[in-house]
């Protein structure tokens, strides 16, 4: 390799190489330095996006819940019982969901996923999606009689704000006979919020089941249940099974479940971005072949001196591959070394894009050594395959051939 390295300074780097040779030397290497650096970049922000999106959801979102409708529950009794898992959990609530219609002042009409919890669900809830953090024991952070909380994007295709008055409808009660009209009960928007997922912000309301709603104020789709936070929510196998095995008549569902279509759609976003990105890379590494090929042709009078000294074809093709393996080096620890740098100052200064538009304007990122590491040997594999397969077929000359042809 110190051979390679020599004969690559002197032929491709060294102010007496050849003018075209060196400047197509140099255009290949930055260009598989810019394409490295591309790949590493935006590897780095899709986790970054991946990682805050998952960090947003179990912030709020309980990472187990055990329900069944409304009718098969004794809230306080699976309450009682959930409580005797204590291991690893960090806090036990009640819950209820029911599908509920919405109708502006305007007229508009939107279906909403209505979640009830209780008052201290309700004031956990807003203190952690509130920026800046209030007063968790302000009057402010809970939900009085007849108050909700809309999604951001629910309440921007209705048009609802802050304060407005909007009616709610059990949806099943819209098929009441001719001449009986539908209970509506007129409830206050006190508050929009966004936990930053769409398929989220743009169904739900979430109201106080203590305080908002009259009792009999309900729909068929009520369910009720109790959803557990954990303090790892990544340890929530064992909890799951546990609890399925304990309670066989419920649904029992942990986070994961609940939201693996997104996080489907994530990999498979990451993974397809990444894939094509790779293909830059595997087309800059395979204009090595242009390099070495005018190399060769340029220095025939060398290779076939070489070879008169002793060198053998096999070691002849193992130096010019090892030129090719240099010059792809080069540029691929450049290109890595401009990559993760830009990661990590967009990981401590994250950069904001149109904060006036957008409720989540940050490009975050996070630096992965493996990822790095995969991107670093998959460059330098492309390399190899770039010069040493299309090398047996251009250096195959015996030594009076390559000196007769020079």
């Amino acid at each position: 390799m110190k051979f390679s390295f020599l004969l690559f300074w002197r032929y491709l780097l060294s102010k007496r190489s050849g003018s075209l040779v060196k400047v197509i030397a140099w255009i290949n290497l930055v260009g598989v330095s810019l394409s490295v650096a591309a790949l590493v970049l935006v590897s780095s922000v899709m986790n970054g996006f991946n990682e805050t999106i998952e960090k947003n959801l179990l912030s709020v979102q309980p990472h187990i819940l055990i329900h069944a409708p409304a009718d098969q529950v004794e809230i306080k009794s699976l309450l009682s019982e959930v409580k005797v898992h204590t291991d690893g959990v960090k806090r036990v609530s009640p819950f209820e969901t029911q599908d509920l219609v919405l109708r502006t002042i305007d007229g508009n009409f939107g279906g909403v996923v209505a979640k009830g919890v209780d008052a201290e669900s309700v004031k956990g809830f807003l203190s952690k999606v509130w920026r800046p953090l209030e007063d968790v024991e302000s009057p402010s952070m809970g939900l009085g009689p007849g108050e909700v909380i809309l999604g951001v994007d629910l309440a921007r295709s209705l048009g609802i704000f802050e304060g407005d008055r909007v009616s709610v409808i059990a949806p099943d009660t819209l098929l009441l006979p001719k001449g009986e009209g539908p209970p509506i009960l007129q409830v206050t928007v006190k508050a929009l919020v966004s936990l930053q997922n769409a398929e989220i912000d743009g169904n739900l309301m979430i109201y106080d089941f203590e305080k908002t709603f009259p009792p009999r104020f309900r729909s068929s789709s009520l369910w009720r249940g109790v959803e557990i936070f954990l303090n790892n929510p990544y340890k929530f196998s064992s909890l799951e099974g546990q609890l399925k095995e304990q309670f066989p008549k419920f649904k029992v569902q942990s986070w994961r479940e609940l939201n693996g279509a997104l996080f489907f759609a994530l990999r498979l976003e990451r993974t397809l971005t990444t894939s094509f990105l790779a293909l830059a890379v595997s087309i800059i590494s395979f204009s090595l072949v242009t390099v070495l090929a005018l190399l060769i042709a340029q220095k025939k009078q060398d290779i076939g001196m070489m070879m008169a000294m002793g060198l053998s074809k096999n070691r002849t093709r193992h130096v010019f591959t090892g030129i090719g393996l240099w010059l792809s080096l080069g540029g691929t620890l450049i290109g890595i070394f401009v990559g993760s740098l830009i990661s990590f100052l967009m990981e401590l200064y994250p950069i904001n894009v149109l904060p006036d538009i957008y409720y989540d304007s940050r490009i975050p990122a996070s630096w992965s050594l493996m990822q790095t590491l995969i991107i670093f040997g998959f460059s330098l594999c492309l390399a190899f395959l770039g010069a040493y397969f299309p090398l047996r077929t251009l250096v195959k000359w015996t030594p009076t051939q390559a000196l007769r042809k020079a």
